[in-house]
């Protein structure tokens, strides 16, 4: 399995390629779109399989994820905690811009802490 590359180019995602690449990370390598569709995280709004595959491709172009033999999709190319790390950053910068901000931040992550992630 190749390793993910450590990038200096900030590549932040949007939540639909978010829930996309969240599938590939609990897969652990390269999986077929049935598999990633059956692993998806759930949302509001689901996606449909046609729409899954065009941001597996997307999230491909972007050299996100590589291409499997066998037409399987996966590896992470980038590595997962660097891109969580990206988008923490922009959000950090666009979003929280005064001690209020700040302490709502705060107070979710407090909370989130007494829940597991998926």
């Amino acid at each position: 399995m190749q390793t993910p590359l450590l990038s200096t180019q900030p590549c932040l995602l949007s939540p639909s390629e978010w829930r996309i690449l969240v599938a590939l990370h609990r897969l652990g390598g390269p999986a077929s779109l049935s598999e990633v569709c059956r692993v998806l995280p759930p949302a509001a709004l689901p996606l449909a399989e046609a729409t899954i595959a065009a941001l597996l491709r997307r999230l491909q172009e972007r050299g996100v994820i590589g291409k499997a033999a066998g037409g399987g999709w996966g590896p992470l190319l980038l590595r997962y905690e660097q891109l969580v790390e990206w988008q923490v950053e922009d959000f950090m910068a666009t979003y929280v811009k005064d001690e209020e901000a700040l302490a709502v931040l705060r107070g979710v992550v407090a909370i989130g802490r007494t829940f597991s992630c998926p």
